[in-house]
């Protein structure tokens, strides 16, 4: 049986990546988001190697285009299920990075996560922003919740959450 939303988001907390503690964690993480790398290295240590590269590619990226993101993993029963990356602005917060693990996704852990976000967004009267790969499954939860894409850059989508106050 599903569990309802509020059953879920009673389980969820976040805490801030703790590095390297939550490294292997983050790791594991990425490369259960990369599904569309299924097949294309059939050497198990080679495709490990590519997603490793990956991995600390966007690691610095972030590093670089957000230094003062705050960084958090998401709890599921006090046990890692995800990840938190947010980008404080005065007008805004942007979504840098948001990622459920693969065996825990469909279970109201995101949606959870991001209505409190976009609860936290209404009540300070601004806006949420995230860019998304357009073959992202995640698009149909985000577009559920609200946002709207506002601009196509050939890869990825910008969307945004306006809380109705916004206008």
């Amino acid at each position: 049986m599903k569990e309802s939303t509020d059953q879920i988001r009673r389980c969820i907390s976040l805490r801030p990546a703790l590095m390297p503690d939550d490294e292997p964690f983050l790791q594991e993480l990425y490369a259960s988001t990369r599904d569309d790398l299924n097949g294309i290295i059939p050497d198990e240590s080679q495709m490990r190697q590519l997603l490793m590269i990956q991995y600390n590619g966007q690691k610095a990226t972030y590093s670089a285009e957000f230094p003062n993101a705050t960084d958090q993993i998401v709890m599921l029963d006090g046990e890692p299920v995800g990840r938190l990356m947010l980008d404080h602005r005065r007008d805004s917060i942007h979504g840098v990075d948001i990622a459920i693990m693969k065996s825990e996704r469909n279970r109201g852990v995101g949606t959870g996560v991001l209505e409190e976000l976009f609860e936290e967004c209404a009540k300070r009267g601004i806006y949420f922003s995230l860019n998304v790969a357009k073959n992202n499954p995640a698009m149909r939860l985000y577009e559920r919740l609200g946002c709207r894409i506002v601009e196509d850059n050939g890869t990825h989508f910008l969307m945004i959450f306006r809380p109705d106050k916004l206008g």
